[in-house]
């Protein structure tokens, strides 16, 4: 073997310095950012930090938290779901209806939704795995199939008269 067949030896790559982390950088300055937004806006509302709007805006947050949870999981297989608002929108009439007009227990219904979003998430899961189809393909299609049953179950209109607790 001739000396010309060898790759130059490169120098080891340099270390990051400890100072300077990901987390320094990037992180660090989205925080930055949104606590001069809430700043800001604090200064001209004062009631945005008050007791009430933060415990609203924490509820809200929780059912966007929960459906992130479930995207989470399929973006790290790299797969995707777009039916995923619409599945909530079929659960939340579903649950809604069960109080309202079946004057359900609200826990009862909350659980009827749920499991509803578990079947109608299984369903695409199964769909895209035994017809080998990509879960982008799949939740398109069903994404206008649960907007259509989120139709029916609501019957187009709005739902009044949901128990507050």
């Amino acid at each position: 073997m001739a000396h010309s067949d060898l790759a130059p030896a490169t120098a080891p790559d340099k270390p990051r310095p400890k100072g300077r982390s990901l987390l320094a950088t990037k992180e660090l300055g989205i925080l930055l950012v949104l606590v001069a937004m809430v700043g800001f806006i604090s200064v001209f509302n004062p009631g945005f930090l008050t007791i009430d709007s933060l415990s609203n805006v924490g509820q809200r947050a929780a059912w966007y938290g929960i459906m992130a949870l479930g995207i989470v999981y399929l973006l790290s297989m790299g797969e995707i779901d777009l039916s995923i608002g619409a599945i909530y929108a079929v659960c939340i009439n579903l649950s809604a209806i069960l109080m309202v007009e079946l004057s359900l227990d609200p826990w009862i219904a909350v659980i009827a939704g749920i499991i509803t979003g578990l079947l109608l998430g299984a369903f695409n899961g199964v769909l895209a795995n035994l017809l080998r189809i990509p879960a982008i393909i799949v939740t398109l299609g069903t994404l206008s199939l649960y907007r259509g049953m989120a139709l029916i179950i609501s019957g187009g209109r709005f739902v009044y008269g949901i128990p507050r607790e």
